[in-house]
């Protein structure tokens, strides 16, 4: 945006501006720093900036959401800048044509060992990291130690420098490492997963040793990592469940043996795989772990509950009681912008609050930092990020104000409300925290408090409530509610009567929705999706190492999941993925929700159909990222079919065209 009469600088939706003095915008080579890497703060401490550009007018430092928070007077002529103490919180500030991230953050009240997080210090990362780690309150990270390193010549152990250097930074800050026992050796099984006796045997000798090296500074170990989905090669890909449930039977055997008091965690899986487990069950993997670890990724953090619920009740009913640990938990790769960072902060402390009320005792968000591909997960920036070397991001001060305001809890539960907003409630001895959002937002929620109440938001801002009834208006961004609370109304002027991935079943037949697919040319008609006019093609249930899901052999690509669908291509032939809502009476009902996609390919089509009509149209084109979010006003009539269509891109190239689909259908409460 460009000013009348001088230059003025501002970037679409991020959190600062800069005002220039002058008519031009001089280049400046000058790069700002702050006195510490990462910029992370204390409330009482007063940033200092460095490097400050000699031309620099005004600074301006805004919040999270890009309000301003403070104008700071010229400070030309200075190198240096002091800022004033900030409320805790996420913020940039620029000077010059140089904009820079910190965060400020309150003091943790325990180093948690239930809020974790992934780090690679065995790939080579600076160690120097973790007191960073700590300043936030994660008490516990997960990284590796890798067999072939460990074992560079058979039978002949070694300790990699870095490996000890990592694992006393930890020691040091009293952070506790989870490591991950991986992966192939070439001295075994021809550097395949191991899957013959003695391959399996060495690996677990490694694991032992590990555990008697590092003895009661390690508490926990996982066996393996993923081998559901990329981390599996040999005759591992012909009989994965197998291969992996002698390895953890051989592996345990020894690491108990070495390490009683150690913890096992088992299950090596991507997602939360219910095939999987059935399979591992099925092999009596469930006697040989003490804990279990899923990588519950995916676009809808409110939709994990269920798939762990499922998940307990099969671990029961084989006889375990194994807790279920998330190892790795995130979102975010490729979206660097301020507005995806936002939103991955939101997502993170969405997913940690779901999967802690529904029984899950330990997480770790993957990443500590952007590394390598996953640009956008990081709690802290890259080495190179514009906004500052290792700069913390907005998940960074959420994750510190989430652990700071829950770890310790010792009951959690989701109260009764309109399920599309979500209240959780989190007992820290007689002190009740509640946390609330509403990912549809903004949603008004009335609450009746006694004195003492404090609003936090989610990156730890915090200001108190006065006794009496307040309206808060809830958005998909979390806020932290502390203080009992007498009376809480969610009541909404609508009634939800469809959620497509809530809904979703694959063992009973019929309903209200249904799955299918259109064979449709190439290029029916003008249009993303011209209408195809005929029934779906009805699917059938399938299911891969992950998921059950509807599909057709004759199309191995079609899939119709809880929270996906992906179309196919065959012979210049399109083959449209569909879930169908079947209405069972007439009236107005509103249609609300998202199509979204990831990378690349040439893009993917999404649409709306009713009763073969196309009411909504969209192009997803290639990148990080795309959305089309619809908001429909629709008649129905009894027995309407509303169809939610994925379509390939105009090339029919499938690749990358997993569609996430969100969809609700309300109708309006009488008398509204």
């Amino acid at each position: 945006m460009t000013a009348r009469g001088g230059c003025r600088h501002a970037w679409c939706g991020a959190a600062v501006v800069l005002a220039l003095a002058g008519a031009g915008c001089p280049a400046v080579a000058a790069a700002l720093i702050f006195d510490r890497s990462p910029p992370v703060y204390r409330p009482a401490e007063r940033p200092i900036l460095r490097q400050v550009p000699g031309d620099t007018a005004h600074v301006w430092v805004h919040d999270w959401r890009g309000r301003e928070a403070r104008r700071l007077g010229a400070a030309s002529g200075r190198s240096e800048l002091v800022l004033p103490a900030l409320p805790a919180g996420y913020y940039e500030v620029v000077a010059g044509a140089e904009r820079r991230a910190f965060a400020v953050l309150e003091p943790p009240t325990r180093m948690s060992r239930t809020f974790g997080v992934m780090t690679h210090f065995a790939q080579g990362w600076d160690p120097d990291l973790v007191p960073w780690i700590a300043r936030a309150g994660i008490g516990t990270v997960r990284d590796e130690q890798y067999w072939k390193q460990v074992e560079p010549e058979p039978g002949k152990y070694a300790e990699p420098a870095r490996y000890a250097r990592y694992m006393r930074a930890l020691r040091r800050a009293d952070i506790a490492p989870l490591l991950v026992l991986s992966f192939a050796n070439p001295h075994y099984d021809g550097g395949q997963t191991p899957h013959s006796p003695a391959g399996r045997a060495a690996f677990a000798a490694y694991g032992a040793e590990l555990a008697r090296r590092h003895g009661d500074r390690l508490a926990a170990v996982e066996v393996w990592n993923e081998i559901n989905g990329t981390f599996c090669s040999g005759p591992c890909r012909q009989d994965r469940a197998g291969t992996y449930a002698a390895l953890l039977a051989d592996s345990y055997a020894a690491l108990k043996a070495a390490h009683p008091g150690l913890t096992v965690v088992g299950g090596a899986a991507v997602k939360v795989p219910l095939p999987w487990f059935d399979a591992l069950i099925a092999r009596g993997a469930a006697a040989h772990w003490d804990a279990v670890a899923v990588h519950p990724y995916g676009d809808d953090p409110e939709g994990a509950a269920r798939d762990i619920e499922a998940l307990q009740q099969r671990l029961r009913a084989a006889g375990s009681a194994a807790p279920i640990w998330a190892t790795e938990f995130g979102t975010g790769a490729g979206d660097t912008d301020a507005a995806a960072r936002r939103d991955t902060a939101a997502y993170l402390a969405r997913m940690a609050v779901v999967l802690r009320a529904a029984g899950v005792e330990r997480l770790y968000w993957y990443l500590l930092r952007d590394y390598a591909s996953f640009n956008g997960m990081g709690l802290l920036r890259g080495e190179r990020d514009p906004l500052g070397r290792l700069a913390p991001t907005p998940a960074y001060a959420a994750y510190a104000t989430l652990i700071r305001l829950l770890d310790g809890a010792d009951r959690v539960r989701r109260e009764p409300t309109d399920p599309r907003t979500h209240v959780y409630r989190f007992d820290r001895g007689d002190q009740p925290t509640h946390v609330l959002w509403a990912p549809d937002g903004p949603v008004a929620v009335s609450v009746d408090l006694p004195a003492g109440a404090r609003l936090t938001d989610l990156v730890g801002q915090t200001h108190a409530l006065p006794a009496g009834t307040h309206t808060l208006t809830l958005d998909r961004n979390p806020v932290y509610l502390r203080g009992a609370v007498r009376h809480l109304d969610a009541t909404r002027p609508d009634t939800l009567v469809a959620d497509a991935r809530e809904d979703f079943r694959v063992a009973a037949a019929g309903g209200r929705w249904r799955y299918g697919a259109y064979l449709m040319p190439p290029h029916a008609g003008p249009g993303v999706c011209a209408g195809p006019g005929a029934e779906p093609v009805a699917l059938r249930v399938r299911q891969n190492a992950w998921e059950s899901f509807y599909g057709d052999p004759r199309w191995p690509a079609l899939r119709v999941s809880a929270g996906n669908q992906h179309p196919a291509g065959s012979q210049g032939q399109a083959v449209w993925a569909v879930r169908s809502y079947r209405a069972d009476e007439a009236g107005p009902v509103q249609v609300r929700g998202a199509f979204r996609r990831h990378g690349k390919g040439d893009g993917a089509g999404a649409c709306i159909l009713l009763d073969g009509t196309p009411v909504f149209e969209a192009l997803l084109p290639p990148g990080a990222g795309q959305r089309a979010a619809f908001d429909l006003s629709v008649p129905l009539r009894a027995g309407s079919r509303l169809d939610f269509v994925v379509t390939p891109g105009p090339a029919l190239d499938i690749n990358h065209d997993a569609v996430a689909v969100a969809a609700r259908v309300s109708r309006p409460r009488a008398g509204e």
